[in-house]
């Protein structure tokens, strides 16, 4: 198995990464696509071998194998970001909207950083920011929320970009 098209891949990925934030497109839709492209670098370092066939599993082991010991000395590298989840939320953005409004969500105030609820039904202490549980997607300093769970897109930044200054780094053997 050739490592340099999985390089060449995630080097790609960070790249689009990048510039969809700096696009002059809706604010949601930019960090949709920052989120897919971080998605997919994830998918490629750490593959999730549960819903594969047993052939497919043997080529991701492989694949995993391969890149761990590419990235072995980097320490920024790891399988704790919930950019996968966070881009489930996007991608199945019905099911969340049902699972919030089924909840008790009928209060929903904030969607997309727009108040659209009554505010009068949700309890603040003067000087105090709007609580997460009445945020469906939200984005303030670098934090997107979504049903209350965050995201810092500033971590995700240095993820990629730390990724990348490896790779700079570390030639690939063939």
């Amino acid at each position: 198995m050739n490592i340099g098209p999985y390089i060449s891949e995630i080097l790609y990925h960070i790249g689009a990464a990048h510039q969809a934030l700096v696009s002059s497109d809706d604010l949601f839709i930019n960090h949709h696509r920052f989120l897919v492209h971080c998605a997919v670098i994830h998918k490629i370092l750490f593959p999730n071998k549960h819903y594969l066939k047993k052939e497919e599993k043997e080529l991701a082991r492989q694949r995993e194998k391969m890149l761990s010991e590419y990235f072995a000395r980097c320490k920024d590298i790891n399988d704790s970001s919930n950019v996968r989840d966070f881009r489930n939320h996007f991608e199945h953005l019905d099911t969340r909207m049902d699972k919030f409004l089924g909840r008790g969500g009928e209060t929903l105030l904030v969607d997309r950083n727009v108040f659209v609820g009554d505010l009068s039904k949700c309890i603040m202490v003067k000087g105090q920011s709007l609580p997460d549980e009445y945020k469906f997607r939200n984005f303030e300093n670098g934090i997107l929320t979504f049903m209350g769970e965050k995201f810092d897109t500033r971590e995700a930044i240095k993820w990629i970009d730390a990724i990348k200054d490896y790779i700079e780094r570390t030639p690939v053997r063939s």
